[in-house]
C-alpha cells in the first residue's frame, strides 16, 4: 500500500498530467517520426492500431537503506534538497528546480554493495553522478556531511565516494 501512495505521490509532484499518461492512436504512417511505433492488441489476438508508447516521465529514484531517514538527510545536506515526504521508512526528496526526485526505503536486510566489483560479493545496483563545479570543494563538503572517499579512484576527473548506507556516487567536473 504504501508503495501505490509514493507512487501516486511522486506521480502528483512531477507534473505529470493524465492526458500525457494515454496512449495516442494513429493511422499507420500518420504517427510523428520522433516516437517508435508499436501495434496495440486486441482481445482476440488481433492488431487493430498503430500507437506511440505513452509518455513517461521519471518521478524519482529509489534507494534501498538501513535507514531512510538517516540516509535521506545525508543526501539533503549534501545536495540541499528539501524534503517533499517523509514516513518513518521512507523519504522523498526534491531539488528546488522539480526535476527527478531521490527517494530513501528502509529495508532491513540491506547489504551495501562492494565497489570496484568482486565476483561473490554484493553488486552496486546503480551509482548516482553528481556533477559539480569544483571537486575539491565539493568534495571536502561531501566528507563534511558524512561521505568517505573510495580508495580506489578510475579517473583525474571524477572522484568516486561511499553515502553513510555504502552506495558509490561520484562527482564529476565537465
Amino acid at each position: 500500500m504504501l508503495f501505490h501512495l509514493v507512487c501516486a505521490y511522486a506521480a502528483q509532484t512531477a507534473s505529470i498530467s493524465p492526458d500525457s499518461l494515454s496512449p495516442r492512436t494513429y493511422r499507420s504512417g500518420d504517427q510523428p517520426e520522433s516516437d517508435a511505433p508499436t501495434t496495440k492488441p486486441v482481445a482476440d489476438g488481433t492488431v487493430n492500431a498503430v500507437t506511440r508508447p505513452p509518455r513517461l516521465s521519471l518521478a524519482t529514484v529509489v534507494l534501498d537503506c538501513p535507514d531512510a531517514q538517516a540516509l535521506s538527510d545525508f543526501y539533503r545536506k549534501l545536495l540541499g534538497w528539501e524534503v517533499k515526504w517523509s514516513e518513518p521508512d521512507w523519504v522523498l526528496l526534491r531539488s528546488p528546480d522539480a526535476g527527478t526526485g531521490l527517494s530513501f526505503q528502509s529495508e532491513a536486510d540491506y547489504q551495501p554493495p562492494v565497489w570496484p566489483e568482486r565476483p561473490g560479493e554484493q553488486q552496486k545496483m546503480l551509482h548516482l553522478d553528481i556533477l559539480v563545479d569544483d571537486l575539491d570543494e565539493a568534495g571536502s563538503h561531501a566528507i563534511a556531511v558524512g561521505a568517505t572517499l573510495a580508495d580506489f579512484q578510475p579517473q583525474d576527473d571524477v572522484r568516486v565516494y561511499f553515502d553513510p548506507a555504502g552506495h558509490p556516487f561520484c562527482l564529476f567536473i565537465n
